[in-house]
């Protein structure tokens, strides 16, 4: 560096060694744990920087110093354009964190699927409590025939044998992120699609809760309903507000190019659905162990109620501009030292 201190001005070497100050930091730090400032400093010397190396190329009689600019460069762009790697931690940061603050972000399309598949449900129930005619768009009528028939010999729900509750346990899980993927995909038809498939599982739901009211078992179907349902509804309320927002995107792309939006409309959807799979695993394990297990109506209830605030606290408090579980945790550790 001494030669070249004295060919060239001293305010390029002082650029050059600050480079090259930030390149060892970054050596040993991730480009996400500094400061903004060294960021925007870095990309302002690397272009200064390639401009010096063009022009030391131009005299093309330094050797040394070209060899030594062309690796401070090639530092830098590994820095700069390095593909960035997706870390264990960022995916467990992402379900702690970043998932329940996408959630709070996207409650409008989330309400909505809600709104339509609740009213579904009223419909439906409303159909079979009515005898309407449109009693076969609900439930077939052979299966309605077989519910009437085990309600007969109160029959409801299954007790499954131990060694299949796992098999079972996951065609559960799949069958409800096969739905639910379905009812994100669908959003592409300008949001028709997941509309269709909640209305079509409202229905179902609410045609078989007055089939089982009738019968007089409404209290034991809804204990069978909710200890998984409050979760897997959640989820599948998630995953079409996915879809409804893939169809908005088409629809109502705002002052951005309709490409544009849909692209980034659907990188957001895409993350509220791979978000929403340990909801359904939790799901599909309650459904298998705890639904069908010979427990007292109101202890499926009491689990219900403590699964629905558990779950709704998770989104409503957990993330950024939520309730930092981890800083309250620090705190009362502090709280402890303090009183011991």
């Amino acid at each position: 560096m001494e030669n070249i201190k004295k060919e060239l001005p001293s305010d390029r070497t002082q650029r050059w060694r600050k480079l090259e100050r930030i390149l060892d930091e970054l050596d040993h730090n991730s480009l996400r744990y500094l400061p903004p400032e060294y960021l925007v400093e870095l990309g302002k010397l690397y272009n200064e920087t390639l401009s010096d190396l063009g022009e030391v190329q131009a005299f093309g009689d330094q050797p040394e110093l070209r060899l030594y600019l062309n690796n401070l460069l090639g530092r830098a762009y590994g820095h700069i354009y390095q593909k960035k790697r997706i870390r264990f931690r960022e995916i467990i940061d992402f379900f702690v964190w970043g998932f329940p603050e996408l959630v709070r972000q996207r409650v409008h399309f989330i309400a909505g699927a809600a709104v339509i598949f609740l009213f579904a449900s009223l419909i439906g129930f409303l159909c079979i409590t009515n005898d309407s005619k449109l009693i076969s768009l609900v439930i077939s009528d052979s299966w309605r025939a077989g519910i009437e028939n085990d309600i007969k010999q109160g029959k409801i729900g299954a007790n499954f044998p131990n060694e299949y509750k796992a098999t079972i346990s996951s065609k559960i899980m799949f069958n409800n992120i096969r739905v639910s993927f379905l009812a994100f995909a669908w959003g592409v038809l300008l949001g028709a699609g997941t509309i269709h498939i909640l209305i079509i599982n409202g229905l179902l739901l609410g045609g078989l809760a007055s089939i089982y009211q009738a019968g007089l078992l409404h209290i034991e179907f809804w204990s069978l309903i909710l200890p998984h349902g409050v979760i897997e509804l959640l989820s599948i309320f998630i995953c079409a507000g996915a879809g409804l927002m893939l169809g908005y995107a088409i629809i109502n792309p705002g002052p951005y190019r309709r490409r544009d939006w849909f692209r980034h409309e659907g990188l957001e959807a895409v993350k509220l659905v791979i978000g929403c799979i340990p909801l359904f695993v939790i799901a599909a394990i309650v459904e298998t162990y705890i639904t069908p297990a010979p427990l007292g109506l109101m202890v499926k209830y009491v689990i219900s109620a403590v699964l629905l605030a558990v779950t709704v606290l998770y989104l409503a408090l957990s993330g950024n501009d939520g309730l930092d579980f981890s800083r309250v945790w620090e705190d009362l550790k502090l709280l402890r030292k303090q009183y011991t």
